[in-house]
């Protein structure tokens, strides 16, 4: 097989922990499809760390496999987040950087991942990304520190740390990937993203990118911002998809 085995073994224990632990499938069978894809030595060398039990050919995570594969699935879905949340990519077409990137992917810098995209609960996919460490500190936290623009008030200030093509939180209307999705979201996630890139090259046209101060001066009727010495108005969906560092200081203090 071409890939390492360090590889195939992460790619067993996600495959593992979705079958087993979310799908309640119970022991594995070793000639599943998705075991046979990864295996090679994979499933006799996760044996020997302790990670994975067989028995009669059937395949079971350990407590200590289990803490394993559920990091290694977290930075994978965290890193399908970045793709299709910053990056504007489809779920499906992102899913191999993903792949690659739970490999390379420091438990810090998942935890970094995680808390600029506001501790996602969800993938493209829809499937749970299971919480770290920097989701426990963020729920004890009084907010967290990048939220959307909607979830500011007027008055606060910060800088704009992305620009995503899914909207986060809309007054009086469906979340996008951040929360629990309407039953009947699935069907528009395709035109919210494709309508969510057509708004980034808006915000981009107007000089409002990544790193800029930005201070809320109003919230209803619409969005009122000041960006340096530009004040810009914004719909609910628009605001949506940017997303702000908040800082601690007043809009009038923090802009000019």
């Amino acid at each position: 097989m071409s890939e390492p085995l360090s590889q195939r073994k992460d790619h067993l224990l996600h495959a593992l922990y979705y079958l087993e632990i979310e799908q309640n499938e119970g022991p594995v069978d070793r000639s599943h499809p998705e075991i046979m894809r990864h295996n090679g030595e994979a499933v006799e060398s996760l044996a020997e760390d302790g990670s994975v039990t067989e028995h009669e050919g059937k395949l079971s995570l350990t407590e200590a496999g289990v803490e394993r594969a559920r990091d290694v699935v977290r930075r994978h879905r965290l890193a399908e987040r970045l793709m299709a949340d910053v990056l504007g990519m489809e779920p499906d077409s992102g899913d191999y950087i993903a792949g690659e990137m739970e490999h390379i992917v420091s438990p810090e810098l998942a935890d970094s991942i995680c808390t600029l995209l506001g501790h996602p609960t969800e993938c493209p996919h829809r499937h749970r990304i299971p919480p770290g460490p920097c989701c426990q500190a963020g729920a004890m936290a009084v907010r967290p520190a990048v939220v959307p623009l909607t979830e500011m008030k007027a008055g606060q200030a910060g800088t704009v740390a992305y620009i995503t093509c899914v909207p986060g939180p809309i007054r009086g209307g469906p979340r996008g990937w951040g929360g629990p999705p309407p039953q009947a979201a699935a069907k528009d996630d395709a035109e919210m993203r494709r309508r969510g890139g057509r708004r980034i090259g808006q915000m981009a046209s107007v000089g409002l990118f990544p790193g800029q101060p930005i201070a809320v001066l109003q919230t209803a009727p619409t969005y009122v911002v000041r960006i340096g010495g530009t004040t810009l108005a914004l719909d609910d969906e628009l605001a949506a998809c940017i997303r702000v560092r908040r800082s601690e200081t007043s809009a009038a203090a923090d802009v000019t």
